[in-house]
């Protein structure tokens, strides 16, 4: 189950871990300021072993546009499907910049391939109509846009251990207290995190499949080959 709490949550346990509560030194800002801060390299720790745990979706249709926006929030790309009227998706292939010339400016009733061009989304052959989903990891949120009652998702126990001894260690840092144990508690909750996303995409299925979707175990076959 996802280790989820809201901001005020987090905000209590770090004053008192870093015994700060009522130190007028460190405002409630310099505190949110730290989360974000620490939670980013949380979040990219979990998208480096696991990112589809954050993995979310973008729909588009096409309509003979030369290119698409990407999302705002898009970090990383997992995939892009078709998506037909009756819910079948066929995932396209992703094409290197030495292979799109083979497609040149060709149009068809259905994209096979796709480009990801300076954050805008190209289909090969270019169709005129059809649904698209994109796949894909966003950015970790702005928590200093965060009001007290928005939720943190910190993933598991290793995950929230590592927020809060993060920024209780950068709030001991700005009192000039020692933080050295609680940078060292950090530490080990990043190494167990680290091996929570390492297993949890190891022992995860991974189901091969064709360029149309379909489930193959062609041996030294590539079915994304457009030669």
């Amino acid at each position: 189950m996802p280790r989820r709490a809201p901001l005020s949550y987090w905000k209590a346990r770090i004053r008192k871990l870093a015994d700060a509560e009522g130190n007028l030194h460190v405002a409630d800002a310099e505190i949110v300021e730290g989360i974000d801060e620490v939670y980013g390299d949380l979040y990219h720790t979990v998208v480096d072993g696991a990112g589809e745990y954050f993995q979310t979706t973008h729909d588009f249709t096409a309509d003979g546009s030369e290119s698409y926006d990407e999302p705002d929030d898009h970090l990383s790309t997992v995939g892009l499907e078709r998506v037909t009227d009756a819910g079948k998706r066929f995932p396209l292939g992703r094409l290197q910049p030495q292979q799109r010339h083979r497609f040149g400016a060709t149009t068809g009733t259905k994209a096979e391939a796709y480009a990801l061009i300076d954050g805008s989304i190209y289909l090969y052959p270019n169709p005129s109509s059809g649904d698209y989903q994109l796949l894909y990891i966003p950015q970790p949120p702005d928590i200093t846009d965060f009001e007290d009652a928005d939720v943190i998702d910190v993933v598991n126990i290793y995950g929230a251990q590592f927020l809060v001894y993060g920024v209780a260690a950068l709030v001991l840092a700005k009192s000039e207290s020692d933080q050295r144990g609680w940078m060292a508690r950090q530490e080990r909750a990043e190494k167990k995190l680290q091996i929570w996303a390492a297993k949890r995409d190891f022992n995860g299925s991974h189901v091969r499949v064709d360029a149309d979707g379909e489930p193959f175990d062609y041996v030294g076959e590539n079915p994304w080959d457009l030669t």
